[in-house]
């Protein structure tokens, strides 16, 4: 299935976990300060299921972000920080479904501070998920035609300073193969003005802002 394909379910998936988990912890931190027990067990209920149907639909989103992303845990540069925020969102909503289930009813005692605590940290962390999946999603961006003189000087500044890297044909080696990227073309600058720590330098200060357009404009010719 086409990369492209994924990407548009694990958006369409994502948002469905987002919105009940933030829904399930207002119901149980509003379920808290209710003394009228009936009305304590109605939202707690209404809780319990939103923290269940989240956590299942964590699943969809994870499996589609895992195909979109070649199975990458971490990866670089926004898909980094979006993991970062990911990882740990997916496991506190599954384990705090998991206590829901346990536990049962806990509308006579009012919702545990630790629990409410526990959601609202799962709540940011999985809307910190969402920011950087957002940023993720602009990498897609409709690439800017480019013409063939652009390419060609692209590819004397890829000879220059890439191919040692990633080989003169750019199918990688020390590198990986930059053939078929399927990110923006204000994506592929970034990468090349500031690097990757530990994996590729910066070259801020040895390429020019036009240098990097058409080294941006070569990479993205490259089928």
């Amino acid at each position: 299935m086409h990369n492209e394909m994924w990407a548009k379910m694990h958006g369409a998936t994502v948002h469905f976990p987002i919105a009940l988990i933030l829904c399930s912890g207002a119901l149980d931190a509003s379920g808290f300060f209710f003394p009228d027990l009936a009305l304590r067990r109605g939202l707690h209920a209404a809780g319990y299921w939103t923290t269940v149907l989240g956590a299942l639909g964590t699943v969809p989103a994870v499996v589609s972000g895992l195909v979109m992303s070649k199975g990458v845990m971490l990866g670089h540069d926004a898909m980094r920080f979006h993991h970062l925020f990911v990882w740990p969102a997916f496991a506190l909503i599954v384990g705090l479904a998991i206590w829901r289930v346990l536990a049962g009813d806990f509308a006579a005692s009012k919702a545990p501070v630790g629990y409410l605590a526990t959601v609202g940290l799962a709540a940011i962390l999985i809307l910190g998920a969402g920011y950087w999946g957002g940023e993720m999603m602009l990498a897609l961006e409709t690439p800017t035609p480019s013409s063939p003189a652009l390419i060609a000087q692209g590819r004397v500044l890829f000879l220059a300073s890439c191919a040692h890297c990633h080989g003169a044909d750019a199918t990688g080696d020390e590198g990986p193969d930059l053939h078929n990227v399927r990110v923006s073309d204000r994506y592929i600058s970034n990468i090349i003005t500031r690097g990757i720590k530990g994996e590729m330098p910066s070259f801020r200060k040895k390429l020019g802002a036009s240098e990097i357009a058409r080294l941006t404009a070569y990479v993205r010719s490259l089928d």
